[in-house]
C-alpha cells in the first residue's frame, strides 16, 4: 500500500522510541493527560529527524541541544521533547495569543497551514500578526477562551518546535544567524529554552525549505506483512517514473542488523561510526545509520 509521506514517517519512531515518546508526555504535561500532545510530540520529532535526515541539521547539533548523557539513538526524541516543552511554555503566556489567533482558521477550531507556515518563516511582522489577530479574534473570542488550552496544543501540532520562532523573526524571512543569540532571543526566552535547544530550533527553521524539497513527491510505502520485524514503512523518491533512493525507517534498531545485512548482500559492510555501508554492483549503495537518523538508505550513485 502507498500513500503520500507524512509526518509519522519523516519521525520514524522505533519500537522504543514510540514507548519513550508515552512517556515524555507525561513528563512534559506533568502526569496529565492533554490531548493532543503525543501528535506534537510525533510532528517536532518529525522536524528534528526530519532535518538531520535531508542534512539541513547534523547529528552534532541534536546531539548538543539533547545534552551530554543521550546517546545518537535517543539525542532526537530528548532534543524534540525539549523543544516540545519549550513550545508549550510560549503558547501558554498571554502575550503568545496573538500568533495563534492570527493563524485561526474561521471556525476556531484549529489553525490553516499556510498562514502557520509564513508565521514561522517570518513572513508576518508584527503588524500583520496583530491585524490578523484581531480580525479573526474578534467574531470568536468567546470561542477562543473556552478552547484555549486545546488550541494551545493544536498550534503546536502545527508550528511544531517553531511556534515562537514567528515572533523572534517577525517580518525578517531571511535565514537568522545561529551564531546572533540576540537575534533569537525572543524565542529563546518566551520558550525557556537553553541556548543549544534554541540554536536547534533556529537552525530547523533556516532548512524548512530546502527540507521541504528534499521530501517533495516522496510516497509511503506500508512495512506489509513481514517476518522480520526490524523493520518498519519504507520512503521512496521517484525520477522519470522509477525509483531513485529509498529511505526504510528501522522498528527495532540492534546491532545484529549489520550482520543480518552483511549476510543479505554477501559481504562485511564497512563502519564508520554509526554507520554501515555496503557498495554493491551497478553503482546501488546501502548505508545502515543507527544515530538520530535511524534508516537504512538505499541509492544509486
Amino acid at each position: 500500500m502507498s500513500r503520500c509521506t507524512l509526518a509519522m514517517d519523516l519521525a520514524g519512531f522505533s519500537e522504543k522510541e514510540s514507548a519513550d515518546a508515552v512517556k515524555a508526555c507525561l513528563d512534559v504535561s506533568q502526569n496529565k493527560p492533554v490531548e493532543g500532545l503525543a501528535a506534537a510530540v510525533e510532528y517536532v520529532v518529525a522536524q528534528v529527524r526530519g532535518s538531520v535526515r535531508a542534512g539541513v541539521v547534523t547529528e552534532q547539533n541534536v546531539m548538543k541541544a539533547a545534552g551530554e548523557l543521550d546517546t545518537p539513538q535517543t539525542a532526537t526524541l530528548t532534543a524534540a521533547v525539549k523543544l516540545v516543552d519549550g513550545a508549550r511554555k510560549f503558547t501558554k503566556l498571554q502575550s503568545s495569543r496573538r500568533p495563534l489567533c492570527a493563524a485561526l482558521v474561521e471556525e476556531c477550531d484549529g489553525f490553516d497551514p499556510e498562514k502557520v507556515r509564513k508565521y514561522v518563516l517570518g513572513e508576518y511582522s508584527y503588524g500583520r500578526i496583530d491585524g490578523l489577530a484581531r480580525q479573526r479574534c474578534g467574531p470568536c473570542r468567546g470561542k477562543f477562551v473556552r478552547r484555549e488550552r486545546m488550541l494551545q496544543t493544536k498550534f503546536i501540532g502545527s508550528a511544531g518546535a517553531l511556534a515562537g520562532l514567528g515572533l523572534a523573526r517577525a517580518g525578517k524571512p531571511e535565514p537568522i544567524d545561529p551564531a546572533s543569540t540576540k537575534a533569537y532571543a525572543v524565542y529563546t526566552s518566551r520558550s525557556k529554552l537553553d541556548s543549544e535547544s534554541a540554536r536547534l530550533g533556529v537552525l530547523i527553521a533556516n532548512g524548512v525549505v530546502k527540507a521541504e524539497e528534499h521530501w517533495k513527491g516522496t510516497i509511503t510505502l506500508g512495512r506489509g506483512n513481514s517476518a522480520n520485524d526490524s523493520w518498519d514503512n519504507a520512503i521512496v523518491w521517484l525520477r522519470d517514473g522509477k525509483v531513485a533512493k529509498v529511505l526504510v525507517n528501522i522498528k527495532t534498531a540492534t546491532e545484529d542488523l549489520s550482520a543480518l545485512l552483511d549476510k543479505h548482500y554477501g559481504t562485511q559492510g564497512t563502519k564508520d561510526g554509526s554507520t554501515t555501508t555496503w557498495k554493491l554492483g551497478d553503482g546501488v549503495v546501502v548505508k545502515l545509520v543507527l544515530g538520530s537518523r535511524m534508516s537504512l538508505v538505499i541509492s544509486k550513485e
